[in-house]
């Protein structure tokens, strides 16, 4: 009975170890669970944070990036303004040279109209023959009168001799403009002043014409227009007595036309070949 008693106290006795045993394995395992959430745990918070300053950095790298960034576009806009600015300022300076040069040109051909304006009335006055003087000489006839600028080198001459004939002259000065309106001047007073010393013939006129200008040649300050510039004319003499037309020209011809509705004859009568 005692055996019997001493064998189940043992047995008690190992089984309270055992089961003391597994509390304490349960109470590690539990332990080491703990543990592990634990170290998970504060990995989990490391990783975090870790990411967090892994962001922190990246924005702040961005944030310096883009402030460079702008730094550099701003300086650049910056430059760029000023350089914009000294361009603006030196247009502004190119167009008042512009504005000036321009005034001073308009001025200059302002005063160039007014002079070709005074020059083409001095012309129509004194050059030209008056269309009401024409008209009388020969009340059938035309004058095709169109000049190039405002004053022209070319001109035509209507006059009345003392013994009644009529000449007429179509004069093609070599130059345009002002000097040819100049030598324009000279001839046509020149064909009056042969008219006024009683000289008739179209071919003594001319002979007194070209006299006269090579005369103008040798003086002082007229060599070098009429050096320059001649002229080419045809001039006729209508004798209404005889009813006879008489023709000297140089470089021009002069064309007579005849005829009817049916047929018109044109006959070209050749001029001397030396100007005047």
């Amino acid at each position: 009975m005692k055996y019997k008693e001493l064998e189940d106290s043992l047995k008690d006795i190992r089984i309270n170890k055992e089961s003391i045993n597994q509390v304490n394995e349960l109470n590690i395992q539990y332990e080491t669970e703990k543990k592990e959430q634990q170290i998970t745990l504060q990995q989990t918070e490391i990783d975090k944070q870790s990411e967090q300053k892994k962001r922190m950095l990246w924005t702040t790298i961005a944030s310096l990036i883009a402030a460079l960034g702008l730094g550099s576009a701003g300086a650049m806009f910056y430059r760029q303004k000023r350089q914009l600015r000294r361009k603006n300022i030196e247009i502004d300076r190119q167009k008042q040279k512009v504005e000036i040069q321009n005034n001073i040109i308009s001025k200059k051909n302002n005063d160039m109209k007014e002079s070709i304006d005074a020059g083409k009335q001095v012309q129509e006055k004194i050059v030209l023959s008056r269309p009401e003087y024409i008209k009388k000489l020969f009340p059938e006839s035309f004058v095709l009168f169109k000049p190039r600028d405002g004053v022209s080198g070319d001109f035509y001459r209507f006059k009345e001799t003392k013994s009644g004939k009529k000449l007429f002259a179509a004069v093609d000065c070599t130059g345009h403009g002002i000097p040819g309106a100049f030598v324009s001047f000279s001839g046509s007073k020149i064909l009056d002043g042969a008219v006024e010393k009683g000289l008739e013939k179209p071919s003594d006129i001319l002979s007194y014409l070209d006299d006269e200008i090579i005369s103008l040649q040798k003086e002082e300050g007229q060599k070098d227009v009429f050096a320059k510039y001649g002229m080419d004319i045809a001039l006729c003499s209508r004798d209404e007595t005889t009813k006879t037309l008489e023709y000297s020209g140089a470089v021009n011809p002069i064309y007579i036309i005849n005829g009817d509705d049916k047929q018109t004859n044109v006959k070209e009568i050749k001029p001397n070949k030396s100007k005047i």
